[in-house]
C-alpha cells in the first residue's frame, strides 16, 4: 500500500474542515512508502526507433521517383508564382502604389483571377 489509509482519511477531513496544520501534511508525506511510488513501466522511449529503414535499391527508387518529379515540379511552380507576385509588387510600386492597400489589393485581385478566371 502506497499511503496509510488512516492518514490519507485524517489529511482528506482536515483539508475538507480548513484546518490542515504543517504536522498534519509532514505526517501525510512521511507515510508514503517510497520504494512502492514511481513509473511501473519505465521511461518512454524514442519512437523513432521503433521504425526500420525500407530497403534502398532500385525497386524502391522506382517507386518514388514519379512522385518526386511530382513535388519538384509543384515547388517550382510555387516559386514561380512568388516570383510573379514580387514583380507585380514592384509594378504597382512604379505604377505610384506605395502603400499597404495596393499590396492587397494585388494580391486579392491574383487571387481572384487564380480562382475563378484561370481555366
Amino acid at each position: 500500500m502506497l499511503v496509510d489509509q488512516s492518514r490519507a482519511h485524517a489529511v482528506q477531513s482536515a483539508a475538507h474542515t480548513g484546518k490542515l496544520t504543517e504536522t498534519a501534511v509532514a505526517e501525510a508525506i512521511a507515510s508514503v512508502d517510497v520504494a512502492e511510488v514511481g513509473i511501473s513501466t519505465g521511461l518512454p522511449g524514442l519512437f523513432f526507433l521503433d521504425y526500420a529503414l525500407p530497403p534502398v535499391d532500385w525497386a524502391t527508387l522506382l517507386t518514388i521517383l514519379p512522385y518526386a518529379i511530382v513535388l519538384a515540379g509543384v515547388g517550382l511552380i510555387e516559386s514561380l508564382m512568388a516570383l510573379r507576385l514580387i514583380g507585380q509588387s514592384l509594378i504597382n510600386v512604379h505604377s505610384g502604389g506605395r502603400g499597404r492597400t495596393s499590396g492587397i489589393t494585388a494580391a486579392v485581385c491574383f487571387l481572384l483571377f487564380v480562382l475563378f478566371l484561370a481555366p
